[in-house]
Formats: structure tokens, sequence, C-alpha cells
């Protein structure tokens, strides 16, 4: 139950409605147990029509049952009900035990759950921002439980979370803005949403899996973000926590 004033009834259902916002707290009926919720509630939807619910169960038909190929993996992960994924990236071969070598029926999924962003936040409630998303072991457990109904029968899958490397990039830029803390701020921002693991990207679906970092698309970046105000002299790389220095070829992430 939501925790109310006295005479009110807690929220609960109700369509769109019942999408209740950030940082409500909840106990149970003895009060013995008391939770916050981080992130404001999704999902809530009103009455189905009967057209939609035609609609819908012709998708459910031709969805896959069966995981063979790459997409099918991913597709399969990220569909899981009760699970809120955004994204998954199916490694054919790859044995968590056994990197270097490519093990034929095994299958590695690498499962990205989904988080709010700026963009997502309604009427600017508040909410936890969290940078590297990671799914908790109940999700894991979910998904590996699919997979391996989906699985063909000598596969081997393995379900596990991201790996995110730490970047950190220095800037320099020739320019006399009139606020220069207005542009420095909106040069970080475009570039930590360019690199966002669920926005990022030149599709802005999420940075690609192991996709390296390229010094001339962040430079390309950079520069839209300072646009007419000056240019953009060069983009230092950084990785886990090392100083940045300039690179004139791609940086590999693994």
């Amino acid at each position: 139950h939501e925790r109310l004033g006295a005479g009110q009834r807690p929220h609960c259902g109700g369509g769109q409605a019942g999408n209740l916002g950030a940082d409500r707290h909840w106990r149970n009926t003895d009060r013995t147990i008391t939770a916050t919720n981080g992130v404001p509630a999704e999902g809530g939807l009103e009455a189905e029509s009967i057209e939609s619910a035609r609609e819908r169960a012709g998708a459910a038909i031709r969805e896959r049952s069966r995981a063979v190929t790459r997409p099918d993996y991913e597709s399969t992960a990220v569909t899981t009900p009760g699970v809120a994924l955004r994204r998954a990236h199916a490694a054919i071969g790859y044995h968590p035990t056994n990197p270097c070598t490519v093990v034929p029926g095994a299958v590695t999924v690498s499962v990205v759950p989904d988080a709010p962003r700026d963009d997502a936040a309604d009427g600017g409630a508040s909410f936890t921002f969290v940078a590297a998303p990671q799914p908790d072991p109940g999700a894991l457990a979910s998904v590996r439980r699919r997979l391996d109904e989906a699985r063909l029968v000598g596969s081997e899958i393995f379900v596990r979370g991201p790996r995110y490397r730490r970047v950190s990039l220095a800037v320099e830029v020739n320019a006399e803005p009139a606020d220069p803390q207005v542009t420095r701020r909106r040069i970080t921002e475009r570039l930590r949403s360019f690199l966002d693991p669920l926005r990022g990207g030149d599709q802005k679906d999420g940075w690609p899996f192991g996709q390296p970092l390229r010094p001339s698309m962040l430079l390309r970046e950079a520069q839209q973000a300072l646009g007419d105000e000056g240019k953009v002299i060069s983009v230092s790389i950084g990785l886990d926590g090392k100083t940045p220095h300039e690179n004139c070829i791609d940086v590999p992430i693994g």
C-alpha cells in the first residue's frame, strides 16, 4: 500500500492513471517492510479494444518460439515476460570460461535493462538516474529460463549483464562563447548522450555492443554541440580511469 494521509486510499490500476510517479513510499499491512520506488511506474494501459486484441493475437502467433540465429536469441531475451529489458546481444560461440576460443554450441547473451532518461521524465518528476544499468539476479534467471526453453538441444546458454568501460574525454575547442559554462555543459551532455548504453550511437538506441570509440565521431558530436560558436580542435580519450590522450585511430573497447 502507498503511504497516504488519513482517509486516503492507495491508487492502483486504472489504466494510465495508475502509473504512479517516483519516490513513493510503500509498506505492508503490519509495517514491517518499507520501500521506495526510485523510478516512476509505467506500463499501465487503458482497456484494450477488440480490434487491438485481434492484432496482438496475430502478432503472438508469429512470435519466435525457437532460438536458432542471433536475432532469435536477442528477440527472445528482450521479450521475456515480466522483465523490463531494453537491449540484448547474443555472442554465438562465446563461452565465459573459454573467452579466447570459439566453443561450438555455446551462446552468451548479454541483456541491458530499461532505465529512465531525462526525456522520459513526466513533468520534471524526480527519478534515480542509472548511467550503467545492470539486470538483477531475478531478471537474469527469468531470461535464462526462457532461453533454455527455446534453445536447440545441445546448445549451452549463458546469460549475463553487460560489461561497461568507463570513458573519459577531454575536448579542446577554439571559441569565445558568451557563456563558457553553458557551452561546456552543452558539449558534455551531447557526448554523454552519444555514449549512453540506452540512447547512444548514431541510431540513438544505445551504444552498439563492442563498437570502438572513433575519434572522428566524437569530434563530430562535439562540433555539432558547439555549433557556430567556434571550432573543436581535438578530442582525447581515456579508458577505465586513464588520463585522456589524443588518438588518431579507433580505440577498441572489447
